[in-house]
């Protein structure tokens, strides 16, 4: 899939720091 900046999406929260929340897309998609 391709992602294009405004595109909402539905992830799972997989950790939080003080700078952002860490988020799993997919099995092999995660991102800050």
């Amino acid at each position: 899939m391709e992602y294009k900046i405004g595109m909402v999406l539905d992830g799972t929260i997989t950790g939080l720091q003080p700078y952002g929340a860490f988020v799993s897309l997919s099995d092999t998609v995660q991102g800050l």
